[in-house]
């Protein structure tokens, strides 16, 4: 990395300049702490690499995954490649209010079967977010990633079932289970019914506010 002192950008042309344009291609150190849970092989731990880059060396507490076999099988959207970047992606992103995040990940990962957390990484004791809240982290549900995140700033807005998660179920016993468990403490949108497009379907919006479609073809 490119070192400028301020001896150079004083003689350089138009040095003044370079105050402005410097911090804009230069990398720029993320204040504070975070605890970082990633596995033994760190270059599986791609979802929140961008943090690690643009952070000073010592900034995060590493703690390795108690299972380095749990990365194996992640999508393509976490997994960098040869060169170390990660591979173009487009991979779903949920935003949690109220420290939320860790709650869904739990509950998303034992419902759906093939499913687990893959990274976790979490605001650490100065910030900018609560104490252990998901700065950023990474789930499989059946090979597909997603993102999800705690936000510390209130928003006025949230989910809506205008984006939703669509699952694919394997039987009727899935679909009824997933509906079930999925939708308790949420609601129901679409009644678990036959719609003529499939042999079951229902639509339903967990907890947290996201909305997922259950289809049985």
């Amino acid at each position: 990395m490119m070192h400028l002192g301020q001896d150079t950008l004083a003689r350089a042309p138009f040095g003044w300049l370079a105050w402005i344009i410097v911090p804009l291609v230069l990398p720029v150190p993320v204040e504070g702490t975070a605890r970082h849970e990633e596995p033994a092989d760190e270059t599986r731990c791609a979802p929140c690499r961008f943090v690690h880059l643009a952070a000073p060396a010592g900034a995060f507490e590493v703690i390795p995954a108690p299972e380095p076999d749990a990365f194996r099988g992640a999508s393509q959207a976490t997994v960098p490649n040869s060169g170390g970047a990660m591979q173009p992606a487009v991979t779903p992103f949920l935003m949690f209010e109220g420290q939320q995040a860790q709650q869904a990940m739990e509950l998303y990962t034992r419902v759906i079967p093939d499913s687990r957390i893959l990274d976790v990484q979490r605001h650490g004791p100065d910030g900018p977010g609560p104490e252990g809240s998901v700065l950023i982290a990474s789930i499989s549900l059946r090979g597909q990633t997603v993102m999800v995140s705690d936000s510390y700033i209130s928003h006025g807005f949230t989910f809506t079932p205008s984006i939703s998660l669509f699952v694919t179920c394997a039987d009727d016993a899935e679909i009824e289970r997933l509906a079930a468990e999925l939708g308790e403490g949420g609601k129901t949108l679409m009644p678990l019914d036959s719609y003529g497009f499939s042999q079951r379907f229902t639509w339903v919006e967990d907890r947290f506010g996201v909305s997922w479609q259950l289809n049985l073809p």
